[in-house]
């Protein structure tokens, strides 16, 4: 096997020993360098590797908000259910009359008693839609309602508008006491 060039310069006289043991120190320190060097700088591997952890991550916070927004919304509509069953009053289909109202622009209809009528009239019942039927609640319980949700209200008569002030141009008509809409 051949010689290295340290030694065949060294052979030839042409370099000393203490110059060459300083090469090979210098060469050391530089290699150690290096390798230091390579250790600190990230590798595209590494880069990558963070990047797959913060948009796991932001997509983790993101479906963690929508689960948490479902179950907002799932608590919410468990209350109206439990204000609506506990303070709904009876409307019977059999003995009552037909009252229409409108939800979502659409005519619908609950049967109940004249004397449900005017207070629905007057603003002291409110009509509230939960888990697809209709009932018929005090205005106060039906104003939380719609501080909880505003789809589930469906009508509540504003009782300052009620109050007996009607229209100018319609004070000399009279309007009929059997007429029904």
């Amino acid at each position: 096997m051949g010689k290295s060039l340290q030694e065949q310069l060294l052979n030839a006289g042409l370099v000393n020993a203490s110059q060459v043991k300083q090469a090979k120190s210098a060469k050391r320190k530089q290699n150690r360098q290096q390798r230091k060097n390579k250790s600190e700088t990230p590798d595209a591997d590494k880069l990558q590797a963070q990047r797959a952890a913060r948009e796991k991550a932001a997509k983790d916070r993101e479906l963690n908000l929508q689960n948490k927004k479902a179950a907002e919304e799932k608590a919410i509509r468990a209350e109206i259910r439990q204000l609506v069953a506990t303070h709904q009053l009876p409307c019977d289909d059999s003995d009552g009359d037909a009252f229409n109202f409108t939800d979502q622009g659409k005519v619908k209809r609950i049967y109940i008693s004249q004397a449900l009528r005017e207070k629905v009239a007057s603003g002291k019942l409110a009509i509230v839609k939960a888990q697809q039927k209709y009932a018929l609640v005090p205005a106060d319980i039906g104003r939380r309602i719609q501080q909880r949700s505003e789809e589930a209200l469906v009508l509540l008569n504003d009782p300052r508008k009620n109050d007996g002030v009607e229209d100018a141009s319609y004070a000399e008509y009279q309007i009929p006491d059997d007429l029904m809409w």
